[in-house]
Order: C-alpha cells, then structure tokens, then sequence
C-alpha cells in the first residue's frame, strides 16, 4: 500500500474508536486536489493558455468537493 494512504489511514484511526470512513474519503479527495493543484504544466505557451489550465484545475476541484461533499 502507498506511504501516504497509510499515514491517511491512521489519521482516520483514532484511538478507542472505529475508522471514520468519511474522513478517509474527503482526505483521499483533499490529497487529489492538491496534488493537481500543484502539477505543472510544460506545455502551457501562452498567458491564454496558462488562464485556460489554471480554470480547468479550479473546475475540477469544484466538481470534485461537489461529488464527494454532495454540494
């Protein structure tokens, strides 16, 4: 298993308690959003474009704490 789910996972694991399978999920969706957050884009060439990527990011966030926030 991946380092970071496990570090997730515990975090969900509180003591005395059961897992938080909610928390897991909006961290697992949290982690995704940032990790594309800070992706860079090579092949981005103009201001147009950069606007273009940075709108795409900012969409996909959205739609993404909508689907799992059920925003």
């Amino acid at each position: 298993m991946n380092e970071r789910l496990k570090e997730i996972a515990l975090e969900c694991t509180p003591p005395y308690s059961t897992f938080d399978h909610k928390k897991f999920a909006d961290m697992i969706v949290q982690e995704c959003i940032d990790t594309m957050n800070k992706a860079s884009f090579n092949g981005v060439r103009t201001t147009f474009d950069s606007d273009l990527a940075d709108h795409v990011k900012e969409v996909i966030s959205k739609d993404l704490k909508a689907l799992f926030n059920g925003v």
